[in-house]
């Protein structure tokens, strides 16, 4: 950024006491976008390996409003089939009601932008801001 930008967008010069503080999505149905490309974590806990894919979504039908995030667990070596199949189910129904394609490889950098429809529900935390999570993506929307 160049000195004549910085000039012109000085912090000395924003009325920061008009800022709308972020409040939370509604419960229920909303409409949401994957606001950035996923992110893949991995690790271990007890002996075990894990890894999952972290998803930061908007509603852009609500002002002002915290990111949802959400988490697909991958299925890992040495889960039961039943075990695997519900990680599997879960993100094929995730990609299914965002639009995503469901055959070939996932390819996580093209999700940003997607849109689908879930249900939110407000989770509270003692130790943390209440935040909203999904609860059920919604297919068929």
């Amino acid at each position: 950024m160049n000195q004549e930008a910085v000039d012109d967008v000085s912090i000395l010069d924003m009325n920061l006491e008009d800022v709308p503080d972020l409040e939370l999505a509604p419960e229920g149905q909303n409409r949401l976008v994957i606001a950035a490309p996923p992110r893949v974590n991995s690790g271990e806990k007890n002996d075990k390996p894990w890894s999952n894919v972290s998803i930061a979504l908007s509603a852009p039908d609500a002002q002002n409003t915290h990111r949802i995030y959400h988490t697909l667990w991958l299925p890992q070596a040495g889960d039961d089939e039943d075990r695997a199949n519900s990680s599997k189910r879960q993100i094929k129904n995730f990609m299914i009601a965002f639009g995503i394609p469901i055959t070939g490889p996932l390819q996580l950098e093209n999700w940003a932008g997607s849109e689908g429809h879930a249900i939110l529900k407000r989770v509270s935390d003692p130790e943390r801001e209440d935040k909203m999570v999904i609860s059920k993506v919604v297919l068929g929307q």
